[in-house]
């Protein structure tokens, strides 16, 4: 199982900026947090996923927006029940409450990728791809992600 999520700019950040800023958080904790909001892809539906592959947002507009909401996630959970503070005041910002991935690596590629019978529209810019299938369409792969856990955040 692997995750696709198709990435851009977030409130006044560039993807480039993101990146950076995530791939030094890994070097110095060993972690990082990546929020996203996507009904296709909740922690429990995910919990078995090893790494998420960044996606380039298409030229048709679909997937995810830039946004200009940076709320500060302080918070995590694994059940969203019992709640921990977010360590070592890692940046984490989005519309909450949200999900997040906290990666334990994180690389920059430049690749492409078939996402075969991925979909993905609004408010479902994060997807499981569950299937070898493949369907031609490729997507510009950005990074990817090793997943540590995927967790709930507010």
């Amino acid at each position: 199982m692997e995750i696709l999520s198709i990435v851009g700019a977030h409130a006044n950040e560039s993807l480039e900026e993101i990146f950076s800023r995530k791939m030094q958080d890994v070097k110095k904790y060993g972690m990082t947090f990546w929020l996203y909001k996507s009904w296709g892809c909740k922690p429990a539906q995910c919990e078995n996923a090893k790494k998420v592959i960044f996606l380039e947002s298409s030229s048709k507009g679909r997937g995810a927006r830039p946004t200009t909401v940076a709320e500060n996630a302080r918070e995590y959970s694994l059940d969203n029940k019992t709640w921990d503070k977010i360590p070592y005041n890692l940046q984490v910002t989005g519309q909450l409450p949200a999900y997040a991935f906290i990666l334990k690596d994180l690389q920059i590629v430049d690749e492409t990728y078939d996402i075969g019978s991925a979909k993905f529209m609004l408010g479902k810019s994060t997807v499981i791809k569950d299937d070898s299938a493949k369907s031609g369409v490729c997507r510009k792969v950005m990074a990817i992600g090793a997943i540590k856990n995927v967790v709930y955040v507010r």
